[in-house]
């Protein structure tokens, strides 16, 4: 019997939505009040870009951890890959972009990819430890 991942999904949608609105709660927060000066009209491209690649990155490994446990550990080296090479492209456009307002856009990047890989590690060790076994 297989792992039922539409549970699984649904349930992770909904915390991760709730956590999205958090971080980005929290963030147009700190611009607006701390730091208004840095603000740059790409955070938002740049929130939803690290948000929407680390949803599919987290399905892509659920769905290979539930066809075949074994495949877990090079989908996962795959997916990581993949997307180090998407946010250093667009690392390299966005500085290219505004070259002014390279630092705001090099820190905000940085502590947004910390905090949704910190959370994204939390969710697949959660997701392991619930589903220790794939159906093959």
């Amino acid at each position: 019997m297989g792992i039922d991942l539409s549970s699984q999904k649904r349930n992770f949608i909904k915390n991760f939505s709730w956590f999205c609105l958090t971080i980005a709660t929290g963030s147009a927060l700190i611009f607006f009040l701390f730091f208004r000066d840095a603000y740059f009209s790409l955070f938002p491209l740049q929130f939803l870009l690290i948000a929407m690649v680390t949803l599919l990155s987290h399905f892509k490994i659920m769905n290979a951890h539930a066809h075949n446990a074994r495949r877990f550990g090079t989908a996962f080296m795959s997916t990581m890959s993949l997307k180090f090479l998407i946010y250093i492209i667009f690392l390299l456009i966005g500085l290219w972009i505004d070259k002014r307002g390279a630092v705001p856009f090099v820190i905000s990047f940085l502590s947004l990819y910390l905090i949704f890989t910190i959370y994204e590690v939390r969710m697949i060790s959660n997701f392991l430890r619930k589903n220790p076994n794939s159906s093959n």
